[in-house]
């Protein structure tokens, strides 16, 4: 049952009821916001398989693109074919969410017993006693021992110990106490500040392709979206088969080493324009990179479940 204030005479000047705009025809032509408002069931169910198969649509428009034509995805995108197809934020925000659910759907690692700074020193010490029974053997062994702390403990616990504030050292026992907890903060934690790994990515693709003509940031941010959404993808797959005990290591070791880098190929030799002898250099630069960025990225979500 359409609601209509005016009565029906006056359809040709309803308002829209979300924006106000003038509205003669179905739609507003401010907003988009269909002018007939119906208050049933039946158009709720029509509403919800409309919406369901729009977005369906769009959906299997994209994938494909984003699995075997990055690029033309990409250039199409930029050049304004947007309505059509799944959105880079979309894509890179859906990817993180569903690996986040692929990491807590897997079985977790075993429980181990809870270590701290001072068990690590106890350890290294217990070397050093170790290693003394050794050296009375003969004087061979002492060739191929490395060579102790004055100490006896680890150099990375010396440090710690000696320059890090109590305050840090504390954190750091707390943190390391609960290994389980530990992991799932630092699950949460990757999802939340998955958003870091653009800003990462982006000095390495402005030095690769951003000085070429018409190329903006925004270009480098959409390119930027797609790749990162779907090698979120592929590693949410490659988890998903692990964690079902389907096909074996050297499988996903072989997707991990030969997927990415094709996948760069194809993204940058499409979005910019270039030649495979310009695309193949840039490939190997993009994913020495995209290496360093990811290593930086971990290093920042890790720190951050340790000392804050």
């Amino acid at each position: 049952m359409a609601i209509d204030a005016a009565g029906p005479s006056a359809s040709a000047t309803r308002s829209c009821a979300d924006c106000g705009t003038v509205a003669p025809d179905r739609y507003c032509p401010a907003c988009g916001q269909i002018t007939s408002l119906d208050r049933t069931i039946g158009a709720m169910l029509h509403s919800l398989v409309h919406d369901v198969a729009h977005i369906d649509g769009k959906l299997w428009r994209t994938l494909p693109l984003l699995v075997f034509k990055p690029g033309i995805l990409t250039r199409r995108y930029i050049e304004g074919q947007r309505t059509r197809y799944v959105g880079p934020n979309v894509i890179f925000l859906s990817s993180a969410f569903f690996m986040f659910l692929a990491f807590n759907l897997l079985p977790g690692p075993e429980a181990h017993p809870a270590c701290d700074l001072t068990e690590a020193s106890a350890l290294q010490r217990t070397g050093k006693t170790v290693r003394e029974n050794l050296q009375e053997i003969g004087p061979g062994v002492e060739a191929v021992l490395p060579a102790p702390s004055p100490s006896g403990a680890a150099p990375s616990v010396v440090w710690l110990e000696r320059h890090a504030p109590p305050g840090i050292i504390a954190q750091l026992n707390a943190s390391l106490s609960n290994p389980e907890k530990l992991l799932m903060k630092v699950k949460q934690k990757a999802y939340k500040m998955g958003f870091l790994l653009v800003p990462l990515s982006l000095p390495a693709l402005w030095l690769l392709v951003g000085r070429r003509r018409n190329v903006r940031l925004y270009d480098l941010t959409v390119f930027a979206l797609y790749s990162i959404g779907f090698m979120s993808f592929l590693l949410m797959f490659i988890m998903l088969l692990a964690g079902i005990g389907l096909f074996a290591w050297p499988l996903y070791v072989a997707l991990l080493l030969t997927v990415p880098p094709a996948h760069f190929y194809l993204h940058l030799r499409d979005s910019f324009t270039l030649s495979p002898a310009e695309a193949i250099w840039r490939t190997a630069a993009l994913c020495f990179a995209a290496t360093i960025s990811l290593i930086f990225y971990l290093i920042i979500v890790l720190a951050w479940n340790l000392f804050l």
